[in-house]
């Protein structure tokens, strides 16, 4: 795993920046997942939708996880 320095103000933990880019990750791999599954052509219905987003969670954790954050 690749560390930086990133400069946050005195009262942000550590944890907290690491909160931070779990987020951002979980975004960016969230939207990834969604337009590969759109681009397949997923109907647009709601059981389809609710199928997919379990989906795109499962993989955000399992990516989180072989990334140490969960």
């Amino acid at each position: 795993m690749k560390v930086i320095s990133v400069k946050v103000p005195e009262w942000v933990s550590e944890q907290e920046a690491e909160l931070w880019i779990a987020e951002g990750l979980g975004r960016t791999i969230s939207k990834r997942l969604i337009l590969e599954a759109l681009a397949k052509g997923i109907p647009v219905d709601e059981k389809a939708f609710e199928e997919t987003r379990e989906e795109v969670w499962t993989e955000v954790k399992r990516k989180y996880i072989k990334m140490g954050l969960i």
